[in-house]
């Protein structure tokens, strides 16, 4: 064979599966880079965005850094005071611890988060009541399991389809465990019923099993065979090779307890086929024991003795004593047909001793459990007041809110109060104001109005002195003239008067002279004074319609 031909070859193989494996190596990590990328130049509510996605991608790998960024998350959600980021991160955790089977941690987690959806209504809110259940039933405290089980049904949506028919086997099995067998059959067959609906076969043809285990108990052997067929029908359709086997031999066992010695044979000659191709040394165990137990109905003890013993040499490996002590059992009463009395008594010790030992190896199984169970039953009580001190707590913060925002109310009230009320007292200094001045110009006006009146009053006797002046001017100006003309005449007349009548002539032409003077400065004094009256009587109207004009305005 050529040696190097062959590393050559494996050199290929190699470099082809480094280059077929990088990209989707790559590609995997396409989705958590991205969700890397710029996480620091986020503000808080959307860093702790990203730390919640990023907290469900390593969830969904099974990643313990799921819990890192689960205290990012928890730390930046208290922070800003986001209280649903913060659960949602308790539940991510919750999640993730169940299923890497931390159960007590996945209830320590969980409890708050239903508490807090409850209290704020959240829907989705069964699945977490699923998990809880499911914690507490693997753990043996199936107490605390039926009480949350109770406590779930009235959050069921039709939705809940698949989670319900889950819980409803899980409840069944605990009622099995506390053999309360007629509620394990109801929950049995509703789960037997939401499956049928899911199309999910493998659940019910583990509800059927169930359901055959619990008549078998009954000692109602017609009703468990029946229901073991069924399961084997539909084991047979998912062609699951371990899972027929086990049926053929439960419905085997079936068939040997009722005494059906032939149907029995043919079945575990069936299960024989598939265990022998399988590398289970506890079902092998189990085989042997039936085989052995039946060879021994049948009465051919050799055969009896050799599959007893087959199965004696797998459980030295296993830890069984149930089955041990049936196998001694049987060994023993072989030895006693066979008058073999001595090695039938040392069997039948050593079975008493291994009885004695398992019964002990129970107490102290149920005695940790139980303690176990005090344990996780004293953290639910810490966790219950724990959870009461937070109740309080948000009750006292609703009420110091609701008087926050009662006082609140109150000030802004007292508030709009005052700027109504100042508004009001600057309407009525305004009002007043106007009113001051409207009065102030109503008196402005009467006085304007009475100086209006003097005015008049004072034109009025000047337009009648004027016209008097006038009058007398036209009274006097005809006369005197004619009389200056008459004097004129007698002067230039050659019969000019003697003294005595010049005399006369003379004073009357002196009053005459007089009399035109005192008109000419009655004339001259009536321009003036008409003009200065008239000059300042039109500025005294103008002010005056100007400040009426204001007044009225």
């Amino acid at each position: 064979m050529n040696i190097p031909y062959l590393i050559n070859i494996r050199k290929i193989w190699l470099l082809l599966f480094l280059v077929l494996i990088i990209p989707f190596d790559i590609l995997a990590d396409t989705d958590l880079d991205s969700l890397f990328t710029n996480i620091q130049h986020l503000n808080n509510k959307e860093k702790l965005h990203r730390y919640l996605q990023i907290e469900e991608h390593f969830y969904q790998n099974r990643d313990s850094l799921t819990i890192r960024y689960y205290k990012k998350a928890r730390e930046l959600s208290q922070k800003i005071g986001d209280d649903y980021s913060f659960f949602k991160s308790k539940e991510i955790l919750a999640d993730y611890y169940f299923r890497i089977a931390l159960y007590s941690k996945t209830i320590k987690l969980m409890i708050p988060v239903i508490r807090y959806k409850r209290f704020n209504k959240i829907n989705n809110i069964y699945d977490n009541y699923a998990k809880i259940i499911d914690s507490y039933y693997r753990i043996d405290f199936d107490k605390k399991a039926l009480e949350y089980y109770y406590e779930s049904k009235i959050f069921i949506k039709p939705s809940d389809q698949e989670l319900e028919s889950r819980v409803e086997f899980i409840v069944g099995d605990i009622y099995l465990r506390k053999k309360l067998f007629n509620k394990a059959k109801k929950s049995f067959l509703k789960s037997l019923t939401l499956n049928k609906n899911l199309k999910n076969r493998v659940q019910v043809a583990r509800s059927y099993e169930k359901l055959a285990k619990i008549f078998s108990i009954e000692h109602n052997y017609h009703k468990a065979i029946f229901y073991q067929k069924k399961s084997l029908e539909m084991y047979k359709k998912l062609i699951n090779k371990h899972d027929i086997g086990a049926s053929e031999l439960k419905l085997a066992r079936y068939y040997l307890d009722s005494n059906r010695i032939s149907l029995s044979e043919k079945h575990i000659i069936a299960c024989q086929k598939l265990f022998t191709k399988a590398n289970n040394n506890s079902d092998l165990a189990n085989l042997y024991e039936i085989t052995g137990e039946l060879y021994f109905l049948k009465k051919d003890f050799g055969k009896s003795e050799i599959f007893i013993q087959k199965s004696l040499n797998i459980l030295e490996n296993l830890i069984n004593n149930d089955l041990k002590i049936k196998n001694l059992i049987i060994l023993s009463k072989i030895k006693l047909y066979n008058n073999e009395s001595i090695k039938a008594d040392s069997l039948m010790e050593k079975t008493y001793s291994l009885i004695k030992s398992n019964n002990k190896t129970k107490i102290n199984m149920k005695i940790k459990a139980e303690s176990r169970k005090l344990s996780l039953f004293q953290q639910s009580q810490k966790l219950e007041k724990v959870q009461k001190e937070i109740n309080l707590s948000e009750t006292k913060l609703n009420r110091v809110k609701i008087l926050i925002i009662f006082v609140t109310i109150l000030i802004l009230i007292i508030i709009l109060f005052a700027i109504l009320s100042i508004k009001r007292i600057k309407l009525s200094k305004k009002l007043f104001s106007e009113l001051t001045k409207k009065t102030a110009d109503l008196e402005s006006k009467k006085a304007l109005n009475e100086k209006y009146s003097e005015e008049k009053i004072h034109l009025e006797t000047k337009n009648i002195a004027l016209k008097m002046v006038f009058d007398a001017n036209d009274e006097f100006n005809i006369p005197l003239k004619n009389i200056t003309e008459n004097l004129a005449k007698i002067k230039s007349s050659k019969f000019y008067p003697d003294e005595k009548l010049k005399k006369r002539l003379a004073k009357i032409e002196s009053s005459t002279l007089r009399i035109k003077q005192i008109l000419e400065e009655m004339t001259s004094l009536k321009n003036v004074e008409t003009e200065k009256y008239i000059d300042s009587h039109n500025d005294n109207m103008i002010s005056f319609k100007s400040q009426r004009n204001n007044v009225e305005e």
